[in-house]
């Protein structure tokens, strides 16, 4: 009601209940002021409403959340730290949660091997409905994610600038570790990265030829292409961008302003998507600069002499 609080449920509460429910009629009680739809996965659309609440009306109060663990290295956190200012100005009613576990230069071989030592990671990152970021360094151990934090997707970024295959022994050992220490199901996709700038041609194509196989071979079931915009970008005059050009400050990072802004527009979009919100960035006016470049607190920032 209008004091948030709960007139009529339609189902308890509870995870791993097993319980289902498909096509079930469900009766707005009266003085109810908002609808509050939570699904973790899918609805069978579409939802109706009963004559004296709208479908408009219906539609703008439901609540979408979303929450994912990040499993990567910088250019993981490239893709992803301007990612909830920009869903703050695409879709404010989100709901988010975004965990970044980040160990620099990593395979996911070598990102196994630190899950099995019980290690920790150099950086963790956690954002939560906000625009910036708290970041633990050395000091969080994958163990205590999965006991800690909940999530409904999982995002694994293998590292191709130096590994020419992927290595699905360590992707299917990483999602078996998972699946061993969290009680919960989840979602598991992949991140296709911005390539090395010396060598961006034959990065690209074993990055792609690499996420291909993880999604065919294993039980990922999408890809969040935020990489592809950077190596897109440098067939553009956007290539001119960043200390060393190629929208970089060092030949491997996207450069901190709009060379990252420009693979969190991919990544919001892949979000969005995932919640059903239909919406783009066309228009969007969220702009990282001196203004508000301290504020977020980027994980492992890639400044180089300044913000792009």
């Amino acid at each position: 009601d209008s004091s948030n609080a709960t007139l009529s449920q339609l189902a308890p509460n509870q995870r791993n209940t097993g319980l289902t429910l498909t096509k079930q009629k469900f009766i707005i009680p009266d003085g109810a002021k908002y609808m509050y739809v939570n699904n973790r996965y899918g609805v069978d659309m579409p939802i109706v409403y009963r004559d004296n609440i709208s479908v408009e009306e219906g539609i703008s109060n439901l609540k979408k959340e979303i929450s994912i663990l990040f499993i990567g290295n910088s250019l993981t956190q490239d893709a992803v730290s301007y990612v909830p200012l920009l869903l703050r100005e695409l879709a404010p009613n989100l709901k988010f949660k975004f965990y970044v576990w980040y160990n620099g230069g990593y395979t996911l071989a070598q990102q196994l091997s630190k899950f099995n030592n019980d290690s920790t990671c150099e950086i963790f990152s956690v954002c939560e409905n906000g625009t910036g970021w708290l970041n633990s360094n050395n000091s969080v151990k994958m163990s205590t994610i999965l006991s800690t934090y909940q999530f409904d997707i999982v995002c694994l970024q293998e590292y191709f600038n130096y590994q020419e295959t992927a290595n699905i022994g360590a992707f299917n050992g990483i999602i078996e570790y998972i699946e061993n220490n969290y009680p919960y199901p989840f979602k598991v996709v992949t991140l296709f990265h911005q390539p090395l700038r010396s060598n961006a041609d034959i990065v690209f194509a074993r990055t792609k030829v690499g996420n291909a196989l993880y999604l065919k071979e294993t039980v990922a079931e999408e890809m969040i292409p935020s990489g592809i915009a950077i190596y897109r970008a440098m067939q553009t005059t956007l290539d001119s961008l960043g200390d060393q050009g190629h929208l970089s400050p060092d030949g491997t990072h996207a450069q901190e302003g709009l060379p990252c802004m420009i693979q969190a527009y991919v990544t919001a979009m892949w979000i969005l998507n995932q919640v059903g919100i239909p919406m783009s960035v066309n228009n969007a006016s969220s702009v990282v600069d001196n203004n508000n470049y301290d504020y977020i607190n980027v994980p492992g920032p890639n400044l180089g002499t300044g913000v792009v």
